[in-house]
């Protein structure tokens, strides 16, 4: 790491939320773009299991996505969807 030192002065330009709370008076607490690969499928599990949140998970299908993808969304839609 030969820029150490200058990663210590970049900051995240993008605002973060470490405490997202239920709303009982919204459809969904929560969006999340999901791709199917196993970061965005930890993080909507996390969202809507450990935290209990309403998540809206959005994708779309791209002719380049992987099998295990297409499955992961299929298998995320059949265990974690609500009826609304």
């Amino acid at each position: 790491c030969q820029n150490r030192e200058n990663d210590k002065k970049l900051v995240a330009f993008l605002p973060q939320k470490l405490n997202i709370k239920p709303n009982n008076n919204l459809d969904y607490d929560v969006a999340v773009f999901y791709t199917g690969g196993k970061d965005s499928s930890y993080l909507l599990y996390y969202l809507a299991k450990v935290l209990k949140l309403k998540v809206l998970a959005l994708t779309w299908k791209l002719p380049y996505m992987s099998d295990n993808a297409l499955q992961s969304i299929e298998n995320a839609r059949k265990d974690l969807c609500r009826a609304l």
